[in-house]
């Protein structure tokens, strides 16, 4: 049944909660992540590891000759729009299409990552600079006054830190 005109029917159309679609959305982002790993990384990569991962995002281990070449064979699974124009992989194609893998990294190398737990992590990439996530920390504190080092647990030492909040 189609309704045309809501205030020409007797048929009331509310909607009763969100929590059924947005785990109805949670899984279909869950199924296609797993396919992704499973279908595709797995038989392009023999030798790769899943280092960490969340409901929108992996992060992986992969060990190979040419990544780059890789990539080429599973582009159409892939958003490259944010590499640099003079990238080989570059592309608009899958810009901002639903479905497909985003290299966070545009194009770089993570060299070290130390994962605590789903946002509280940190990696350095080839080029030595860090990347740093906290979740509740501001961005000024994080950047000021945390390293890469400060996430891993060394001589059972902690480190505490101030920060004013608004």
């Amino acid at each position: 049944m189609k309704i045309k005109k809501e205030e020409l029917s007797d048929y009331q159309l509310n909607l009763l909660g969100d929590k059924p679609l947005g785990q109805a959305i949670l899984d279909y982002s869950k199924q296609l992540m797993y396919s992704f790993y499973y279908d595709v990384a797995n038989e392009l990569w023999e030798k790769n590891e899943l280092v960490a991962s969340d409901t929108d995002s992996m992060i992986l281990n992969i060990k190979t000759k040419d990544i780059y070449k890789d990539m080429e064979e599973i582009i159409d699974e892939l958003d490259t729009s944010g590499y640099p124009k003079d990238h080989p992989l570059y592309s608009e194609k899958n810009k901002k299409v639903i479905g497909k893998f985003k290299d966070e990294l545009n194009g770089k190398i993570m060299n070290e990552i130390v994962f605590l737990k789903s946002k509280a992590y940190s990696f350095t990439l080839t080029d030595l600079s860090e990347e740093k996530k906290l979740k509740g920390i501001g961005k000024t504190t994080i950047n000021k006054d945390i390293k890469f080092d400060d996430y891993c647990l060394f001589n059972n030492k902690t480190k505490m830190n101030k920060m004013c909040t608004k």
